[in-house]
């Protein structure tokens, strides 16, 4: 019972304590406990919303400019400097990266290999002739032709040395290829025809080929203008 009525005790006295912060956070703490601070005005609420004494409605005089009188005490501008030309910005052609010729003759390279045409083909540029006294479009058709042969191509390029100066490139190297055929071969005699076959590789001879590239720079991108065997 004893403890009952002390845990009582301690709530009630919780309870008063947050109605006086309840209050407090009001600004009604000193009203409910009837404290007053001596020596306060006692202001109206009315006369202190009066709007006349808290704002005066004046507005502050508008500043009136006089333009002509400004442009005419202006300074003329020196006719040695209003002759002068406006300078142009001069574009600035990008630097030719040897490393860069160097990756898009790799990726021609390898895009020959996967004897993927379109890719292959995209590598050149309308400029492009061929050197065997073929149209550009006769060029085309062949390459597409032996592109879509079977057999797998192996390329590899070594020694290569680009040299280049603004948007004119040029690229040597020494170019290894090599083609593999397959060969259906019957080994066994089952009665599972298919797996009687294999597939015999026959890799051709290998053909090594010195070779020069001519890039040129357009729209960003370089592109074969002229290819030769050296």
């Amino acid at each position: 019972y004893f403890q009952a009525r002390r845990t009582l005790a301690n709530a009630e006295y919780d309870l008063q304590t947050a109605y006086a912060r309840t209050y407090a956070s009001q600004g009604e703490l000193l009203k409910k406990i009837g404290a007053q601070r001596a020596g306060l005005p006692d202001i109206q609420r009315e006369a202190y919303l009066d709007s006349e004494n808290v704002c005066q409605a004046v507005a502050p005089t508008q500043m009136m400019i006089d333009k002509a009188a400004l442009l005419a005490d202006a300074k003329p501008l020196p006719s040695t400097l209003a002759a002068l030309p406006v300078s142009k910005p001069v574009p600035v052609a990008a630097a030719c990266s040897v490393q860069e010729v160097t990756n898009v003759v790799k990726d021609w390279a390898s895009a020959s290999s996967q004897k993927n045409a379109d890719n292959f083909l995209n590598y050149y540029s309308d400029k492009f002739v061929p050197s065997d006294s073929l149209t550009k479009a006769a060029w085309e058709s062949q390459t597409r032709k032996k592109m879509s042969q079977s057999g797998k191509v192996d390329l590899s390029i070594q020694n290569i040395k680009v040299t280049c100066e603004g948007d004119k490139a040029n690229a040597t190297f020494d170019l290894n290829s090599s083609t593999t055929t397959y060969k259906l071969k019957k080994v066994a005699n089952t009665s599972c025809e298919v797996c009687n076959m294999k597939r015999i590789p026959s890799k051709g001879p290998v053909k090594n080929v010195n070779k020069a590239l001519d890039f040129e720079r357009a729209a960003g991108q370089w592109k074969i203008i002229k290819e030769q065997p050296l």
